[in-house]
């Protein structure tokens, strides 16, 4: 200390310091706080992490397998999310010993909300009536018809709403019948050349009755 320093202002100066001093007493418990906020964040990032790789790996297993053909038509894909989810999805499968159906689908936005979704799509799609005594094929068109009333009933939140493209094809004289809605038009490639299918169809999830011609 100086000598030059009274006793007033010495008691001054070394009051300001407590008042420091508490004030960096605050502070190192902000830190603290901080710091274990921190710690809780990155769990949480962690568990949010693994569970987006689960729902992820549930969404890829909901999708068909196409290593193999189908009787005398073989079917292939590629299949990336922009996130871990996506508002994508198609599917596979055989109606009966002559025809095959498919289609791809698209629930607008990303994310967790458009991927469960592509959940009910997958239940809602059907592509035939089974009774007591056996089983009616639907058209694209009628099966188209039935995706959209059924996703008109949920009542779909935030106006969200689904394009989509369906195919039948008869493993007899490969000829094939589809239905979009709202979807950008299938391309048929042929000896190089690109022609696209145009058929006309709305979007689904918005409007009851709407029609989807099958071409």
């Amino acid at each position: 200390c100086s000598s030059d320093l009274s006793s007033g202002e010495l008691r001054g100066r070394f009051a300001m310091i407590e008042r420091y001093q508490d004030h960096f007493k605050r502070v190192e418990q902000e830190l603290r706080n901080m710091e274990r906020l921190g710690k809780q964040l990155n769990q949480h990032f962690r568990e949010v992490d693994q569970e987006m790789r689960l729902a992820a790996r549930l969404q890829r297993d909901f999708l068909p397998q196409l290593q193999k053909p189908i009787g005398n038509v073989r079917f292939a894909s590629l299949f990336r999310p922009a996130s871990w989810v996506s508002g994508d999805i198609f599917d596979v499968f055989r109606i009966d010993e002559e025809y095959t159906a498919f289609y791809v689908a698209d629930a607008v936005g990303h994310g967790v909300a458009a991927s469960l979704l592509t959940m009910f799509i997958k239940r809602s799609f059907v592509s035939k009536r089974v009774q007591q005594d056996g089983y009616d094929r639907l058209s694209p068109s009628q099966s188209m018809a039935i995706l959209n009333d059924s996703l008109v009933e949920q009542a779909l939140p935030d106006c969200q709403f689904v394009t989509a493209c369906c195919g039948f094809i008869n493993h007899d004289t490969l000829k094939l019948r589809f239905a979009r809605g709202g979807h950008p038009y299938p391309m048929l490639f042929t000896d190089g050349i690109a022609t696209e299918l145009k058929s006309p169809g709305a979007l689904l999830g918005l409007f009851r009755d709407e029609e989807f011609p099958t071409s």
